[in-house]
């Protein structure tokens, strides 16, 4: 066996923990911490500069996202990240949309609050339709083209239903504030992305654990978001902020699955999806070792019931036979294939099963087949009906009186056993021989001899002792 070869019946099933790269030092952490300290500061004096920091950072983490997940396709096939960070590019279209609508940038002239609140639930429902989708297959077979067509024209449809017809619901009323749509659809935001975090939990073997961290900060933090979004008033509010904050870091945490992944790891996540392939195979082959021992002690046993019943059809006294019947058209019993006989049907009736194995009872052994016997005919009652029967038969060619029994074994099966009961049919002969001599000489006695048993009731008398009862009862009573 050479270095890669690999054995995996010793091999132990044990789930793999290979991750797709070495912790994180403080470094990564920090710099973020920093530039979130800073955009804090930022939203201090000037909010459009502060919403536009966001969101540049957003957009430029979903590019790359998207950009980052396309190249690296062809060596990490994951269908999972793929839905989700190919779909990034047009979350990316319409936060660009949403950066340049945002009231105070007059890009698209003075359209107040309405327009970059419909075009983030816009963006919102592109995102969460991406999770979900992710998430819903993550353990099945899903065709990742026919996803992202899915995703571009959702994505069309809702621009081309805010800036062509203008049919998207309202979303914020500069008099009044958030909309009753855009409240309700960031709530139905939360149950869903909710029940991403359910689906991706319940199937989180599917997935290396650092991906599955990440992607449920990611998730976490797009469900703060959306509940931050429903409590502000002002554009330009504490909490209007706070949500931005949330909605940043999920990007974040969505990139880190992606990029260290796909890009600075690649090997490592195949390893992983490897290792995963080669436990369930593990697990898989276990499971057919265990069956395979299952079915040879199944084997072994019912070999050695078998050479016990072998052995005791070889060594049983009795002539034993086995046939099958041989039906006709009107399912009439006609004859019978000779199946197996044991060695003591070959002593007594002379045969060789060699040499009638396989062949008709009427060719074969004509004596069970005559006017004494018609062992053909009640074959037929036996497999008609179901139930055995016994009967005695003496067969004169061979001078032998035999108790025979006829029983179904299996469909159209039958066995008959050859009891040889000739030593007491003649004992039983004998036996009523004695008797007639006895009685003959018991009554040919000249002395009247009666017999009585302990308690003085007659038994048997012989002729005298009758005949001399009938004259005492005539002199008696004249």
């Amino acid at each position: 066996m050479t270095d890669f070869d690999i054995n995996i019946k010793d091999t132990p099933s044990v789930k793999p923990r290979f991750e797709p790269g070495p912790k994180s030092r403080f470094g990564e952490p920090a710099a973020l911490l920093v530039f979130l300290l800073i955009c804090l500061f930022i939203s201090q004096k000037n909010f459009l500069v502060f919403h536009l920091s966001i969101e540049v950072t957003v957009i430029t983490l979903a590019a790359c996202t998207a950009v980052f997940t396309f190249m690296t396709s062809a060596i990490a096939p994951d269908h999972f990240l793929s839905i989700i960070g190919t779909s990034s590019i047009f979350i990316s279209i319409i936060n660009i949309a949403h950066t340049f609508a945002y009231k105070g940038m007059n890009i698209f002239g003075n359209t107040g609050a309405n327009l970059p609140t419909q075009l983030w639930i816009a963006l919102k429902i592109v995102d969460t339709t991406s999770f979900f989708i992710a998430a819903y297959y993550l353990k099945k077979n899903i065709n990742v083209k026919i996803a992202l067509t899915f995703l571009g024209l959702l994505t069309l449809t809702l621009l081309v239903s805010i800036f062509g017809f203008a049919t998207f619901p309202a979303c914020y009323d500069e008099a009044s504030g958030l909309t009753f749509f855009k409240i309700a659809a960031e709530y139905c935001f939360i149950f869903i992305l909710s029940g991403c975090i359910f689906l991706i939990h319940k199937q989180k073997k599917a997935i290396s654990e650092i991906v599955f961290s990440l992607i449920i900060f990611s998730l976490t933090f797009k469900i703060l978001s959306s509940l931050s979004f429903t409590l502000y008033r002002d554009v330009y509010g504490i909490m209007n902020a706070l949500g931005h904050y949330f909605h940043l870091l999920s990007y974040y945490f969505t990139f880190k699955a992606i990029v260290e992944t796909n890009l600075k790891f690649p090997f490592n996540a195949m390893f992983y999806e490897l290792s995963n392939m080669f436990y369930e195979l593990s697990k898989t082959n276990e499971i057919l070792i265990k069956e395979a021992k299952e079915k040879k002690d199944a084997e072994e046993k019912l070999f050695a019931s078998e050479t016990k019943l072998r052995s005791l059809f070889d060594n049983m006294t009795n002539p034993m036979l086995f046939h099958e019947a041989i039906f006709d058209e009107g399912s009439k019993v006609i004859d019978s294939y000779i199946v197996d006989l044991n060695p003591a049907f070959e002593n007594v009736f002379g045969v060789k099963k060699g040499e009638v194995a396989g062949k008709t009872l009427k060719q074969s052994i004509p004596a069970l087949f005559n006017e004494e016997l018609d062992l053909i005919s009640i074959l037929g009652i036996v497999i008609t009906s179901g139930e055995d029967t016994q009967f005695e038969y003496y067969s004169s060619d061979m001078g032998k009186w035999f108790f025979i029994s006829v029983f179904c074994t299996t469909a159209n099966y039958a066995a008959t056993i050859f009891n040889d009961i000739t030593h007491q049919k003649k004992i039983e002969d004998m036996l009523s021989e004695s008797q007639r001599f006895f009685k003959s000489t018991f009554n040919s006695l000249g002395s009247a001899v009666s017999i009585i048993d302990e308690k003085g009731m007659l038994i048997s008398a012989n002729n005298s002792w009758r005949n001399l009862s009938r004259q005492e009862a005539f002199f008696h009573n004249p």
